[in-house]
């Protein structure tokens, strides 16, 4: 069984040459990596172009006018010709065997669903911002590496184009029911690269905006009390009457982060963690924001779920 690598894209010039070079780079080639662009601004296509001309099993898709991450994965899984399919960001970097082990693991068990552990490396050129949150999200428990063969994704009929944040969610929890079974293998990658505190923001902004169609579709508690958090600290800035009520959750907020912080030193001995309390503030605001916008859009039928 050989392996198809789905890539959706959009803007990401600056990370996906890196992606691009650790796939093409594996001890055992995948046997294509399709990369979907969703009207990329920046040279996301030309550097896609620019490795299809020396590697032939990378092909270059587009999206239509519904544009989203899970539309992407959708457009790439169904024109993939590999009977295993991988989702991958486009600002991922996996190590040598990462094809390898996933083809492997599936020959070994004749699983239809396999979730692989993950362990997650800090590139060598990671800014001060990626260092902080990365040791921040080391101690989050959560899914690992879900890889699956096409025929389920037919069966299940792939991912919900309509959700920005969370389509990720939706998917485990439906793979969950077709019998998913953990890999003995573990694979190593580097995610979740952010050149700074504005990509920070804008992220975040657009967690917000999709986080209200993710809830229609899931209940989740900890996204919720997250959501509640991030619009009252947003909306509490901005009413004059409530700057106190702003005051006391900066300062709350503020002291979690430094708790974090402090964690994150002992196991890294790395001083951009003390980073953290900041972004824990930058993210919970625009986050705030994003989220009215959202609602705003989905009350007013403008809703959207692509960047």
């Amino acid at each position: 069984m050989r392996v198809s690598i789905v890539i959706p894209s959009f803007n990401e010039a600056k990370d996906i040459r890196k992606c691009l070079n650790a796939f093409t780079k594996q001890t055992r080639k995948p046997l294509e990596i399709i990369v979907v662009d969703g009207g990329s601004k920046d040279e996301t296509v030309e550097v896609v172009k620019e490795f299809a001309v020396r590697n032939k099993n990378i092909r270059l898709l587009h999206e239509n006018k519904q544009r989203s991450p899970a539309n992407a994965r959708n457009m790439g899984w169904k024109a993939a010709l590999g009977q295993i399919i991988v989702f991958k960001d486009a600002d991922a970097i996996v190590e040598r065997d990462y094809v390898k082990k996933i083809e492997e693991e599936f020959a070994e068990t004749q699983a239809r669903v396999i979730e692989f552990k993950e362990d997650r490396f800090l590139p060598e050129d990671a800014n001060a911002v990626e260092t902080a949150l990365f040791y921040k999200e080391a101690t989050i428990v959560g899914y690992g590496e879900i890889v699956m063969k096409k025929k389920v994704l037919e069966e299940i009929g792939g991912f919900e184009p309509a959700l920005g944040f969370g389509e990720d969610r939706v998917m485990a929890e439906k793979l969950k029911k077709k019998g998913m079974r953990k890999a003995k293998r573990t694979l190593k990658i580097a995610c979740g690269r952010i050149s700074g505190m504005r990509e920070l923001a804008i992220r975040n902004v657009w967690y917000g905006r999709t986080i209200p169609k993710y809830l229609q579709k899931k209940q989740d508690a900890k996204v919720t009390a997250t959501a509640l958090l991030s619009a009252i600290y947003f909306i509490s800035l901005v009413c004059i009457i409530t700057i106190p009520v702003f005051a006391m959750l900066t300062m709350l907020l503020f002291a979690r982060g430094i708790l974090v912080s402090i964690n994150a030193f002992k196991k890294s001995k790395k001083n951009a963690v003390f980073l953290n309390p900041f972004l824990e503030l930058i993210r919970v605001f625009f986050m705030g924001m994003g989220l009215l916008y959202g609602l705003l859009l989905i009350a007013t039928k403008r809703y959207y779920a692509g960047r």
